[in-house]
């Protein structure tokens, strides 16, 4: 399976779900800007029984993320 990739408000969103010891999958993901790195994050919570679940999870988290950072670079010009 491959992982979901999606453009988000001029951020790209790389969801990486992983499987903990505990048998759940976990959030995880990468936010990049042209390229750039701008954030990563693993072992995001809750934990899942599908990994399909998980990755759904990551980018709606991500999406979180973004937009926190688009409303702080609002506040700061």
């Amino acid at each position: 399976m491959n992982d979901p990739e999606i453009d988000y408000k001029g951020y790209r969103i790389y969801a990486a779900p992983m499987c903990g010891n505990d048998g759940k999958w976990y959030g995880a993901y990468d936010i990049t800007k042209d390229g750039t790195p701008i954030r990563s994050r693993t072992h995001v919570f809750p934990g899942f029984l599908y990994r399909e679940a998980a990755a759904e999870d990551s980018i709606e988290q991500a999406k979180l993320e973004i937009d926190e950072l688009v409303a702080f670079q609002g506040h700061s010009r």
